[in-house]
């Protein structure tokens, strides 16, 4: 997404920080009497606040009579809270304020300033918590912008002079917040920002295309967008958004917001009664530094999510892309510290992780397993952070599953939105449905070698694997892999268009040995394994698609017995492809 940052308007702040003070006004010699409210004045020599406007590329701020500003001081320990009223606007721009300081604090007392005066919680003398959770979308007007979310803050000492008090030097006011302007698609009823799991949802009065927004000064960090517009949801995401405090940004999502994010045209069938849509890419992990969303979020769930809510999972930007090499696994193997992953990882959002332990998808369960999306497996046993304990059954439609407990970035943004495949799925969309045998095949797009899966009642040009790849039946040969079907971008992205999906043969981590299979080599770990939601009859084992070298297989292999190489074994890095169902008519 790119973000238009107004320099004009960051020029003036910078000027304003500078000159924004508060003035300290003459007072009385009289000494101050401590135990009764004594009169504050002070003038703001500035203009830097509301009523603000849109300049189109800047936004201009004047004062206005009868604004409110917070004083916040302490005695004996004690915080008060004081209104501020701005007595006079000059013909400079200056800014009169007066209130009375009851009790009377003692002089040098420190001094926090706060504009306006209802951003100020009125129990805990602070800035509100949930001050930008909900606002009416609009610059002007009553519980807008200008009224609330522009807010400003300073600190000072006071000064005390007889029966009045002053400052004892000039205090800058600065912004809190970066305000946005975002334009739409069409008139909505509502518009949600989403950073670090935290809703800010604009609503305004009427319906309309433009909606200005307070948002806090964030850093890198991944940002999600809803709007709603009628009976339609539309949305878009940014892994990596920096606002600074103070700064008017503004940004067209009207070629951005989309009603199915994350989510290609093929139908396909994997039951007699049911089809599906599968997602743009592979299942990605980064650790970004945000709290990621999860059902535990908003539902009881047991557990504490605070170890892993570090991390983003979001769908790789093409069908083709393979995150993890032998590099970027290396410190992902048995043996090393897995509580903290950003030291485990040192991922950022360009180094990301797309090879999961099975049913890693971050749910705790009662039992106290927690299985973090970057687990594997401790040590060479079987521990608390590894996916078996009590996950003795399938993951489907659970809170095991990736896309149930997850909002995944790019995919909507909300947990319950997607899901992975059972076994019986699989092979029914592999083997059953109708004209199966001409609906698959191997091929290379955009250098990077895989399987193709074409949709229910494809029609266009294909060379298939038309053998039966069933169950334990043998691998194809090598000869029929690469060459069969090879695309390059705009090949293949004509071939997306026609609902085509590609499986990337991603390779397979082994944590025990630190291997990875290569998408480039001759051996059976040149394909990949793709999880599904079921799982096989002990604790250490679970289905997997399997994608050797031309082979489609959904895996009954047996359990694995020291640290062999098996595709169904639960510690093994394999590749995620999540679904949505098609509704049904």
């Amino acid at each position: 997404m790119i973000m238009k940052k107004v320099f004009g308007l960051a020029a003036i702040l910078l000027a304003l920080a500078a000159c924004n003070k508060i003035e300290p006004v003459a007072q009385s010699t009289d000494q101050a009497e401590t135990q009764q409210g004594i009169p504050f004045k002070a003038t703001i020599t500035r203009a830097s606040t509301k009523a603000l406007a849109d300049a189109g590329e800047t936004l201009t701020a004047t004062w206005a009579v009868n604004e409110k500003i917070a004083l916040i001081y302490e005695v004996s320990s004690t915080k008060y809270l004081v209104e501020a009223n701005v007595d006079e606007v000059t013909a400079g721009g200056k800014a009169v304020i007066s209130a009375t300081l009851d009790p009377a604090p003692a002089d040098n007392a420190p001094v926090t300033l706060i504009y306006p005066y209802s951003a100020v919680d009125g129990e805990t003398k602070a800035l509100k918590t949930d001050l930008l959770v909900a606002q009416n979308g609009a610059l002007t007007g009553e519980n807008s912008i200008s009224e609330k979310y522009d807010v400003r803050t300073g600190s000072g000492n006071l000064a005390i002079e007889g029966k009045s008090a002053s400052l004892k030097s000039d205090v800058a006011l600065s912004n809190e917040f970066a305000i946005y302007k975002f334009t739409l698609n069409a008139a909505a009823t509502a518009f949600r920002v989403t950073i670090d799991a935290s809703d800010y949802v604009a609503t305004p009065a009427s319906e309309t295309n433009v909606i200005f927004m307070a948002l806090p000064a964030i850093s890198g960090k991944a940002v999600s967008f809803k709007a709603t517009e009628g009976s339609k949801d539309y949305y878009f995401s940014a892994p990596s958004v920096t606002l600074a405090a103070g700064t008017y940004y503004r940004s067209d999502l009207s070629g951005k917001l989309k009603t199915n994010p994350g989510r290609l045209g093929g139908q396909f069938s994997v039951a007699a009664d049911r089809k599906v849509y599968f997602s743009q890419g592979n299942l990605q992990w980064f650790y970004g530094g945000n709290k990621h969303k999860t059902k535990a979020d908003a539902t009881d769930v047991p557990g504490d999510y605070s170890s892993y809510n570090g991390g983003i999972f979001t769908f790789a930007d093409h069908q083709w892309d393979i995150a993890e090499d032998k590099n970027v696994v290396s410190n992902r193997r048995r043996g090393n510290a897995i509580s903290n992953p950003s030291t485990l990882l040192n991922y950022t959002a360009s180094k990301r992780i797309d090879l999961f332990m099975w049913a890693t998808s971050g749910y705790k369960t009662s039992d106290d397993y927690h299985f973090k999306p970057f687990a594997i497996c401790n040590n060479g046993y079987w521990g608390g952070s590894y996916p078996f304990g009590p996950l003795t059954d399938d993951i489907a439609g659970t809170d095991s599953d990736w896309g149930v407990f997850n909002a995944i970035l790019n995919g909507g943004d909300e947990v319950n939105q997607w899901r992975t495949l059972t076994k019986e799925e699989w092979s029914w969309l592999i083997h059953d449905r109708t004209n199966a045998e001409n609906l698959r095949g191997v091929g290379t797009v955009n250098g990077i070698r895989g399987v193709i899966i074409l949709p229910d009642g494809w029609t266009g040009s294909f060379n298939p694997v038309t053998a039966e790849v069933k169950y334990n039946t043998p691998y194809l040969t090598p000869a029929l892999n690469w060459t069969d079907n090879v695309y390059d971008e705009a090949g293949w992205t004509t071939m997306e268009a026609s609902g085509a999906v590609f499986l990337p043969a991603a390779g397979t981590l082994d944590p025990g040995n630190n291997e990875v299979g290569y998408n480039n080599e001759s051996d059976a770990r040149a394909g990949s394994s793709y999880w599904t939601a079921s799982w096989i009859d002990n604790r250490d084992n679970a289905y997997a698609l399997d994608l050797g070298t031309g082979g489609i297989n959904p895996s009954t292999s047996t359990p694995y017995i020291n640290w062999r190489f098996d595709h169904s074994s639960r510690p093994y890095g394999r590749a995620v492809r999540l679904v949505q169902d098609v509704p049904a008519l």
